[in-house]
């Protein structure tokens, strides 16, 4: 791990493969971590740098002077920071889920940093309201408990009430579920969760991305179809992507198919 300081934040980091190349960032989704892609950084290195930043408030980046700055808006600006003080014109960006929100209004608001862009289990939109009523629960169960306390709970009905897509990593799920939450700032949990609850949908611009871009979705995260839907018929060109039996972690669920989609992004925008 490596740590960066850029204004108002230190973000902690890794960086792997060669030292030349336009390198691909990867952005992990709410409550996630770095180590979200620990099983895939080798094999999506050995063509060209990987750098995986802890968003603001997560894993072993800064935790936000207030609670009101766990915004997209203020991870767009990390993002831009921290590819200035890397002294990166330019990057492919990935972003999974939350990460995925992110990296959109990155694209719209600074096009000329990104040389391409996809977008993984995410959506320009309002997510459906089954999901925001977790979230909204989410919120409320922390205001009289704590992240690991709420972490419990989860893996105990997870466990108990096992998800097929999940079962067979579970082991590396749930602990790395542990971990992923005893290292989140709990305001950033209230701040992120009400910033996906009363986002702003940004389909109406889908049309101003004119990069190369690829759209991730696993069939069974049904929760992301809409979004999904919308991504790839918004952005011109936009290549959709559809893995098959994966949930919301295509990279850990399915991951032959997910090095294949991301092949066949890296041929579109290298030739």
């Amino acid at each position: 791990m490596e740590r960066i300081t850029i204004p108002g934040l230190v973000v902690a980091y890794e960086r792997v493969g060669p030292t030349t190349g336009t390198p691909l960032v990867l952005l992990h989704g709410f409550t996630g971590h770095r180590d979200d892609f620990i099983h895939v950084t080798s094999q999506l290195s050995s063509k060209r740098p990987v750098l995986v930043p802890d968003l603001r408030g997560h894993g072993d980046s800064g935790r936000a002077r207030r609670g009101t700055d766990y915004t997209f808006e203020a991870c767009v600006d990390d993002l831009l920071a921290f590819l200035d003080a890397l002294a990166l014109p330019q990057c492919d960006l990935l972003g999974h889920s939350m990460g995925g929100m992110v990296g959109l209004r990155f694209a719209l608001q600074y096009p000329d940093r990104l040389r391409s862009l996809i977008l993984m289990s995410t959506s320009p939109s309002a997510l459906p309201e089954t999901t925001n009523d977790a979230l909204a629960k989410g919120k409320a169960f922390l205001e009289a408990s704590d992240l690991n306390t709420m972490q419990k709970a989860m893996e105990s009905v997870g466990r108990g009430e096992p998800d097929p897509v999940i079962a067979p990593w579970a082991e590396h799920y749930w602990s790395h579920h542990r971990r992923r939450y005893q290292a989140m700032d709990p305001d950033a949990y209230h701040g992120f969760a009400s910033a996906m609850i009363e986002q702003d949908s940004v389909a109406a611009r889908l049309d101003e991305i004119a990069l190369p871009t690829s759209i991730l979705v696993g069939t069974t995260d049904r929760e992301f179809h809409p979004g999904s839907r919308e991504l790839s018929q918004g952005i011109a060109g936009a290549m959709r992507n559809d893995i098959e039996g994966a949930g919301h972690h295509p990279h850990e669920e399915e991951r032959d198919q997910f090095f294949e989609s991301l092949e066949r992004h890296f041929r579109a925008v290298e030739g």
